[in-house]
Order: C-alpha cells, then structure tokens, then sequence
C-alpha cells in the first residue's frame, strides 16, 4: 500500500504541516502520476491540512476556475468531450471535484495543448535527433512557463499555493524548481527513498515522499 514518507525534522505527522507555513513555506508542489497511484488521496490528505489560498492544476492548461459557475461548466461537460488534445474533461474532472470542496481558485499552469500540435508523439516508439531537440526545447518551455504562473500568484497572494504537475517536472534538474522565488515543500513518488518518474511493476513500493526543496536538491 502507498504511504506517505515524511522526511522533514521536527514534523511527525501530515497534521504539523501548519508548522511549515509559519516558518514561511507557501509553495507545496505535488508530483502528480496521472493515475498510476492513488494521486487524490494524497492530494487530499495535503490540502485540508494547508488550505490553500489557491490551487495550482498542470492538467488544466491555459484555463482558470474562479467562480462557481466556472466550477459548474466544467464539471457537466460529458466525460468523453475532449478539454484539448492531450485530454478529456472526464480525465481531469476527479482533480477539478476535489478543488471545488477545499479551493475557491483553481489556476491552470501550462501551455495549451501542452504544446503540441497533434498526439502523434504518443505514438512514436523511438526518437530522431530532430525530435529529441523538440522535446528538450519544449519541456524547458513549459517548466519556464509554469514557474512563472507559480511566481506570479505568489506575487498577487498572501496565503499558500498548492501545486499539482505531472512527477517528471519534479526532477532536480527541473527548470521550474529553479526558478520558483519562494522556497517550498515537495511531495513526489519515490522508491527506496529515491525519486521514480516512471510507471514500475505494481510489486514494487511506492511511497509518497515529502521533503523540504533545499533537503531535496542538495542529495
């Protein structure tokens, strides 16, 4: 069963959270699996402790949630109606009805379409060098995009930012968490204690992991 693995000095339980935000924490950055484990759960279980003044949804692209009808819209399109290429309402409604009960802002912190033409990649088994110098380019785009939504609602807002983006942009390499201006906390997938941003064989465990961004980074 996924756990969640607090690894930060002096807290014990996911119920100390608070203590992070009064030493000045506003950031708490979740790495989404898209499915693979039970993401909500833990999303959950993180929210209702900080209270987000607004939340962060990768998956929500270009678009922003801001009223109830909004909320509304959203959520009575059919299922199988596409959001935009790379998704369908039905795909990002489970996220969506859980902000509705814990966040009364949901921003969206990615290129439209995520930046792509056409899902032709998810079908591409190997890549040329041409299409490796795309990927690069455009992850480095959405990660620089992302931050700067991220700085800007914390520019524009007191209280905490809860962020939800796909694990891969958690890496410590990850052009977003060089550029994010606030320091933060980090809830990723891990294995053995290390990262993992790829699906694995169901019989190995999987935790949640939290840890401070400077804790992160520096191992």
């Amino acid at each position: 069963m996924t756990q969640l693995d607090i690894q930060i000095n002096g807290l014990n339980s996911i119920n100390e959270l608070k203590k992070l935000i009064r030493q000045g924490y506003r950031i708490f950055l979740f790495g989404e699996t898209h499915g693979f484990l039970d993401d909500l759960k833990f999303q959950k279980a993180l929210i209702k402790e900080i209270k987000p003044e607004v939340c962060v949804y990768e998956m929500l692209e270009e678009k922003e949630i801001s009223s109830k009808n909004d909320f509304k819209n959203i959520l009575s399109k059919p299922d199988s109606e596409r959001f935009s290429i790379i998704s369908t309402f039905g795909e990002i409604k489970p996220t969506i009805r859980m902000f509705k009960v814990y966040c009364n802002k949901v921003i969206g912190c990615d290129l439209k379409n995520m930046g792509r033409k056409d899902i032709s990649f998810l079908s591409k088994k190997e890549l040329t060098p041409q299409d490796e110098k795309f990927e690069s380019s455009l992850l480095i785009r959405r990660e620089t995009h992302q931050a700067e939504i991220i700085n800007k609602i914390l520019m524009n807002s007191k209280g905490v930012v809860f962020v939800s983006v796909g694990a891969y942009h958690l890496r410590k390499d990850s052009k977003l968490l060089s550029l994010l201006k606030e320091k933060s906390v980090i809830c990723y997938p891990s294995l053995k204690g290390n990262p993992q941003f790829e699906p694995i064989e169901k019989k190995e465990k999987i935790n949640f992991t939290l840890k401070l961004n400077e804790d992160y980074l520096k191992n």
